[in-house]
């Protein structure tokens, strides 16, 4: 659970642990110097490995969205959690359409067993090939070596991925 700044008018917002652990490695993902803040260049240069050209301007607002106190230069860990938790709140498929994207490297439309990897990887969780292979197994319902998009949301919801009607 997370508790936001009552004083500024924040409520008190609950997420689930695992919630807490994905937005916790998303914050070290994009907090690249590891010095505790999310700057406007560490958000830009995340979102460029992600295949997304991002102007100062529109990462400068981004960071303004989620600052929530006066600690000046970015955003804090508490400040993203709480951000996140809300914004997960309020458009759940918007995170599943973004955290696909973060995988789908290629743009093709599904996930590789490579994507998977790398996108694992880059989110701070090192996996090794047997590790990977076994996810594949698990979440491929249709065994074509690629996720689609349903197969992922269905993976993410934490339900039995069902092979696609043909």
């Amino acid at each position: 659970m997370v508790l936001k700044n009552m004083e500024n008018g924040y409520a008190k917002c609950s997420i689930s642990d695992d919630e807490l652990l994905e937005f916790k490695l998303m914050f070290q993902s994009l907090d690249r110097n590891k010095d505790g803040i999310i700057t406007k260049t560490e958000f830009q240069t995340f979102m460029k490995t992600l295949g997304f050209n991002i102007t100062d301007d529109r990462a400068v607002r981004f960071v303004k969205t989620m600052h929530i106190t006066d600690k000046g230069l970015g955003v804090t860990e508490q400040e993203f959690i709480a951000w996140m938790s809300e914004f997960r709140e309020q458009n759940p498929e918007a995170i599943l359409r973004d955290s696909f994207r973060m995988f789908d490297r290629d743009g093709n439309g599904y996930i590789s067993r490579d994507e998977l990897k790398s996108g694992l990887e880059l989110m701070g969780q090192k996996v090794s090939d047997g590790a990977v292979s076994v996810m594949m197994k698990v979440a491929d319902k249709d065994k074509d070596g690629r996720l689609s998009f349903k197969e992922f949301v269905k993976i993410m919801r934490g339900c039995d991925a069902q092979s696609p009607k043909k």
